[in-house]
């Protein structure tokens, strides 16, 4: 089964009127369905209000997060 993920895309409320994000992501998924053969689309994480316009449920995820507090980026990591 192939799947794409779609990241966010990115918003300007002065073209909202134009809907630039909304056309895109349908021309997206109408090409990857049809002549890709695709039959999932992720969104990835967050829950987004946009993304409730495209997607039939929500999936929840869950991970661990491991540093190591006695190196520098470990620590920064940690706080």
């Amino acid at each position: 089964m192939a799947k794409i993920s779609i990241f966010k895309l990115a918003f300007d409320p002065a073209c909202a009127a134009f809907s630039p994000g909304t056309l895109l992501t349908a021309h997206l998924m109408e090409h990857v369905i049809d002549h890709a053969n695709v039959k999932e689309i992720d969104f990835l994480i967050g829950d987004d209000e946009y993304k409730k316009l495209w997607m039939s449920h929500r999936r929840e995820r869950w991970g661990i997060v491991a540093c190591n507090p006695q190196t520098v980026i470990g620590l920064a990591l940690l706080v």
